[in-house]
């Protein structure tokens, strides 16, 4: 009960700051952000090792992603909001929490960094969704959290989610491609963890065509090791629940 009631709030507090959110506001953009963020301070998984692997990654892709008003803030938390992706939560102002799961669900690095970068692709483009839609029409059409599906990231109309998804596919194969990822990591995660979505997967395959030839930065040592890392944790600290869905 605690923790539908705790849901019901967090739902409810997002439905009036994406009512209020009628312009591209700066201010109230890292605000709302800042709030959201802070629901998930007490579930931030602290370790040094982790923290510093993820924040070479993030200044890695984030520097090719176009258009972010702000620097991306990446996190690492306990539970997983997503069981079957196992996708980041994709806030407001940047950031973002990227759950243990996702280091062992990724079979390589590119994967990671894949999945990394369509969710700091997300926060670019659900802000524009939001500076584009009126108050009054966010009143009377469903809402649901930006996440493929899943209870987490920030507030957009539900016609928009699949679009959007399938943009932020496209723009993260773009910008994995200039920070020496293979974006066909991408691909490659989504075909096994999204089976039943497989027009997402072949729309990155088609975009790999287009792509120029080069030469990416493959050395799994960094990665392997952070892996070990998070499998140690995981065993040791006791997981939170997760937040039960309506």
């Amino acid at each position: 009960m605690r923790n539908s009631f705790a849901l019901g709030m967090l739902l409810s507090g997002c439905l009036l700051h994406a009512q209020e959110t009628t312009s591209p506001n700066l201010e109230k953009e890292a605000a709302l952000g800042r709030q959201m963020a802070e629901r998930f301070s007490s579930r931030t998984v602290n370790d040094a090792e982790v923290q510093s692997y993820l924040d070479r990654i993030t200044q890695r892709v984030g520097t090719q992603i176009k258009n972010a008003d702000f620097p991306f803030t990446v996190k690492v938390i306990s539970e997983d909001q997503c069981s079957v992706t196992h996708e980041p939560v994709a806030l407001p102002a940047g950031y973002i929490f990227v759950p243990e799961a996702l280091f062992l669900a990724a079979q390589d690095e590119a994967e990671f960094a894949g999945v990394l970068a369509q969710a700091m692709q997300r926060t670019v483009l659900q802000q524009g969704l939001r500076s584009l839609t009126k108050a009054d029409s966010l009143a009377s059409v469903p809402l649901i959290f930006m996440g493929n599906g899943c209870s987490e990231g920030t507030l957009v109309p539900r016609a928009a989610q699949g679009k959007a998804a399938m943009e932020a596919d496209e723009l993260a194969v773009e910008a994995l491609a200039h920070a020496g990822f293979d974006p066909e990591g991408l691909s490659h995660y989504l075909e096994r963890v999204l089976p039943a979505r497989p027009e997402r997967a072949e729309n990155i395959q088609y975009l790999l065509k287009l792509q120029p030839q080069a030469n990416y930065i493959v050395d799994e040592s960094q990665f392997d090791a952070v892996r070990q890392r998070v499998r140690f944790l995981t065993a040791r600290v006791p997981k939170m629940p997760t937040l039960e869905r309506q």
